[in-house]
This record gives C-alpha cells, sequence and structure tokens, in this order.
C-alpha cells in the first residue's frame, strides 16, 4: 500500500494532468493545435499512469525502470510545454500565467522523479 508521501505525490500529479486538459481545451481549432495537444495529453496521463504502475512494481529494479519512464514522459510534457509557448497558442494573460506555472510544475516533478531514481537505486547493486 502506497504511504502518504506516495499518495500525496499521485495527487499532485492528477492535479497536474487536469490542469494541462483544462489548458489543452483553450487552444485554437487548427490541425498543429489538435497534433500537439494530442501529444501533451498523451505524455501527461502516461507520466500518471506508470507512476500507479510504479507501486505495484515486483522488485525495487523493476520500480527504478518505470519510474525511469515516468521521468521521461514527464519530460516530454515539459518540451510541449515549452514548444506551446514559443508557438503562441495561447494569447489571454491568465492563460499564459498558467503555461508557465505548469511549465514550472513540470520541472519539479521532473525532479522528484530523479530525486526517486538515485535514492532508489543507491539500495540496488548497480549504478545510474
Amino acid at each position: 500500500m502506497p504511504n502518504v508521501k506516495t499518495k500525496e505525490l499521485i495527487e499532485r500529479v492528477k492535479k497536474f494532468i487536469i490542469r494541462i486538459i483544462s489548458l489543452v481545451n483553450k487552444f485554437p481549432k487548427s490541425i498543429a493545435a489538435y497534433r500537439i495537444s494530442g501529444q501533451l495529453i498523451d505524455a501527461a496521463c502516461s507520466t500518471g499512469a506508470n507512476l500507479t504502475e510504479a507501486q505495484a512494481a515486483r522488485s525495487r529494479k523493476e520500480f527504478v525502470s518505470i519510474i525511469g519512464v515516468v521521468l521521461k514522459e514527464c519530460k516530454e510534457v515539459i518540451f510541449w510545454l515549452d514548444i506551446i509557448s514559443s508557438i503562441k497558442f495561447l494569447t489571454k494573460k491568465e492563460d499564459l500565467e498558467e503555461l508557465i506555472a505548469l511549465t514550472k510544475e513540470g520541472k519539479e516533478l521532473a525532479n522528484i522523479f530523479g530525486r526517486i531514481i538515485i535514492t532508489t537505486s543507491k539500495s540496488l547493486k548497480f549504478k545510474i
């Protein structure tokens, strides 16, 4: 059963995903926005799904491997948020502020996942 910190992290990631979906719903109706929004939502949801899957890992090695996927997907989210910022899909001040906040949150989450990998790997025989 996940501990309190794990539950809080999962809830934080869920809120992150919901905020991303809300932001995506404000994108213009264009082919580019449609394609990028799909990539962004897929990566964000994969972050949450894989984090949840990691809780059922059969070993520390498998856990580290799955959290590695979580980190990879989180970095993809950050990449797409950066692209969205560059393309300027959003023009309203509050939407731009949310984009900045989501990028910051994505980076914070990526740092957390990286620390989890490093901390858990210390108990394994291999080094990253």
